[in-house]
Formats: structure tokens, C-alpha cells, sequence
């Protein structure tokens, strides 16, 4: 499928945190962090690299335990484990917390972005951090936003080389109102579902296809 057809949606990660850390009787505090990718995905190196950094310029007073793989739970899990103090921070991909916090729904638009650079620009720009305010209102804390890249249409059988291409086809997309109205948009069948019962549902025929990032794909 050409550029211009699907590669202008970001896939933004915030991470988030709430201000609930327990302590041991040595002072050592603990933050517990889950993320819902395996340990070769973006945002579960970028949290152990968080706890490494976190561990050597606090002299390991703060200790990030780092849960990957959805040992915790998956994205909606998580998000509502920190407002429970059930985990401490999560690395969450944007499309389920905006329906947390309505305000993130705008990063849900495809070919919002014209490139990577233009992505890139736009989340360290005081655009993107005037969310923070949004998202203290409904309980947590903005740290930073990454990417895992944009997102490609990955099918099992029939390619994709312009939108008509999609008609019909069974789409495993994420649990977002957005991204629901984008594929019926497209012509395409969707069908929200969590990433855990991705590629069993590709193996097994449940869908024709899915719209994800590269790591995903290559991983």
C-alpha cells in the first residue's frame, strides 16, 4: 500500500504515573510499572532503561519493577490499575487512554501527521504537553510521550494497494470508537480486539488483516 494511503498515523505512548510508591523499612522506595509489550518492544526497553536510570541517579533508593508482556494486565488494565494505586506507572498506548480522557481522541486521526519529523515536533512542542492538564484532571501524570512508529495494514492474504482494496476485509483494529469509523470509513469490516488475541486470530481466520506498528509486525 502506497505512503500516502496509510502511513500518517502516529502511534503515540504516554506514560503515566500516580504518586502512590511504597517504601520498605530501609527507605528504598518502589514504583511497579506494567506495560502490555514483550520484553524486544520499544516501550518495555525504554521502561528498563527508565528503571536503570531511575535506579543509578537515586543511588537505589527508588526501584522500578518493570512487568512486561501483560503479566499485569493489557493497555485498559493498566490504565485503570494507576488510578487504583494497583501499579505505580504504565507506558500507555493512546488509544484506549482516550477513553480515559476524550481530549487524546485528536491523535487518533489518520494522516494527522505528514512525517515523522512532523510527529516528532508536534509531541515536544507545549501542543502536546497542554494535554498534561487534561489528563491531571482524571487522576494521572503526564512524563513523556514516545512512538512505536506508524501504523501499516498487515494482511494474511490479499494485498493492499489503494483503500478499495479494503472492502470487505475483516480488520483487527484497537478498542477505539476512532479507529472503528476509520476502517468502516475505508470500506473495510472492523473488529476491535485486544493485541494478545492478535495473531492467534490472524493463524485462525477470524480476520483478514490488522493495523499495527512495525515491532508488532517484525518482532
Amino acid at each position: 500500500m502506497s505512503d500516502r494511503v496509510f502511513k500518517r498515523t502516529a502511534f503515540t505512548i504516554a506514560m503515566l504515573s500516580l504518586g502512590l510508591f511504597s517504601c520498605d523499612g530501609d527507605g528504598v522506595y518502589t514504583i511497579k510499572t506494567g506495560v502490555s509489550t514483550v520484553a524486544t518492544e520499544p516501550p518495555s526497553i525504554a521502561l528498563k532503561r527508565f528503571a536503570e536510570l531511575v535506579g543509578e541517579r537515586s543511588n537505589n533508593r527508588i526501584k522500578v519493577q518493570v512487568y512486561e508482556g501483560g503479566v499485569l494486565g493489557m493497555d485498559r488494565d493498566l490504565i485503570e490499575g494507576v488510578l487504583l494505586g494497583t501499579v505505580q506507572m504504565h507506558m500507555a498506548a493512546n488509544s484506549p487512554l482516550a477513553t480515559f480522557v476524550p481530549e487524546m481522541m485528536i491523535f487518533e486521526m489518520p494522516f494527522l501527521f505528514r512525517s515523522n519529523e512532523h510527529f516528532q515536533a508536534v509531541m515536544d512542542s507545549p501542543l502536546a504537553w497542554d494535554y498534561a492538564s487534561a489528563l491531571e484532571e482524571q487522576g494521572f501524570h503526564l512524563l513523556g510521550f514516545m512512538s512505536h512508529g506508524v501504523r501499516h495494514i498487515l494482511t494474511t492474504e490479499q494485498p493492499i494497494n489503494s483503500i478499495e482494496d479494503m472492502k470487505g476485509l475483516k480488520i483487527r483494529t484497537m478498542e477505539n470508537p476512532a479507529h472503528l469509523d476509520v476502517f468502516s470509513a475505508f470500506g473495510a469490516s472492523p473488529l476491535p480486539m485486544s493485541y494478545s488475541e492478535l495473531y492467534t486470530s490472524l493463524e485462525t481466520g477470524v480476520i483478514d488483516g490488522a493495523n499495527l506498528e512495525p515491532p508488532h509486525i517484525f518482532d
